[in-house]
Order: structure tokens, then sequence, then C-alpha cells
């Protein structure tokens, strides 16, 4: 008798779920590599080292930030001159690092003292207060992007593999337990139908003797 063939392996997902989850994964992956690239990208331009001076104008930390994986925050506002003109600078460290700044800020926004700060003199617009990189912020962001992006390709994978729902999946098993009986009703007939030829070949022997 055949045996019922094992049921092939599906996801949990279907096509369009797989998809959305992919979709989402995917966004937190390059917002992982885009915070990694525009690190790189300051801790370049403002690679010659050249400093200013600027005037604190605002400065806040905050308990929490996403940016940080929960961890503290801080804002800044702060204003600098370059050969002549005026410019404003928000921006205190790369991948979220103000840690070694915090307390010179607190003291330059109560004092009104200025601070020095770093600036690219081919586009003096971007500044940053302390050009430290930040390891920490650094491996967050690398390990949020990998992982997202290795989910992100699991459940594309997922949508367009083309797998069955549950409801086919169970039209197939009965489909194939009919075939499966029908194979055992035409064997057991063909055997019914021998046992009888040969009762018949018995009957008209003993009819001859």
């Amino acid at each position: 008798m055949a045996s019922v063939p094992r049921e092939p392996q599906r996801s949990d997902y279907t096509p369009a779920a797989a998809k959305v989850l992919g979709t989402c994964l995917l966004a937190f992956c390059l917002l992982g590599f885009g915070q990694i690239g525009a690190g790189v990208r300051g801790y370049l331009k403002t690679g010659e080292g050249v400093k200013t001076t600027a005037q604190v104008k605002f400065f806040k930390v905050s308990s929490s930030s996403g940016t940080r994986g929960g961890g503290p925050s801080a804002k800044a506002e702060y204003e600098y001159s370059w050969k002549g003109q005026r410019f404003h600078g928000d921006r205190i460290g790369f991948l979220g690092y103000f840690g070694g700044s915090e307390a010179r800020l607190q003291r330059a926004l109560q004092s009104g003292e200025p601070i020095e700060i770093f600036i690219d003199p081919s586009d003096p617009s971007y500044s940053v207060v302390d050009r430290t990189w930040n390891w920490a912020g650094f491996l967050f962001y690398a390990v949020l992007a990998i992982a997202c992006g290795a989910g992100a390709i699991h459940f594309y994978r997922l949508a367009t593999a083309g797998r069955r729902p549950p409801d086919d999946s169970r039209q197939i098993r009965r489909a194939e337990g009919r075939r499966i009986g029908k194979e055992s009703r035409e064997k057991n007939g063909q055997a019914g139908a021998k046992i009888r030829h040969e009762g018949d070949e018995g009957d008209r022997n003993l009819g001859d003797r």
C-alpha cells in the first residue's frame, strides 16, 4: 500500500505579510547604514582640525533617545563666525556622541563664555563640537543594519518563494487520500476478480471429472 507523502514545509507568514515585514526591516537596515555614513562623512569633513569659537545659545540633555538605543540624548544650538559670515550649528558629536562635551556646553551656556568647535573650511556651515569617534554608536548601528538586513532578505525570500497557504495544503492531503483510496479499491477489486476466476475454473474442472 502506498504511503502518504510528507507535507511540504511551509512558512507561517503569507507572502503579503512577509513582504511588509521585510520592507520594515529594510528601512531599519538603511537607517543604520545611513547613520554610519553620515558619521564617517562628518568625521572626514572636519579632518583638517580647523577650529573657531562659538557662542552657545541652547543646550539640553534628555533622558532617552531612540538614536542611542534608549540612552540619553542632547540638543544644542550655537552661533559662530567664519571669514565675516555668521553661521548657526547644532551638531555636538558623531553617531549620537556628546558625553565629552556635556559639562563644557553647560558651563558655556551659563557663563556666556565661547567654546571651540571644529568646522570644514571648504564648507564652513558644517560644524561639530567634538570630533571624538563614537565606537559604541558605530557598533550599535552596525549591528542594527546587519541584523535587519539579514531579516529583510529572509522575509523577502519567503514572500517570493510561492509557498502555498494552509488551505491548499489541506486540499492536497485530501486529494492524495482520495487517490490512495481509489488505488486500494482497484487493487482489491482485481484481487477479488482473480479469486472468483480461480473458483470458476475449479468448479469447471470438478464438473469435467
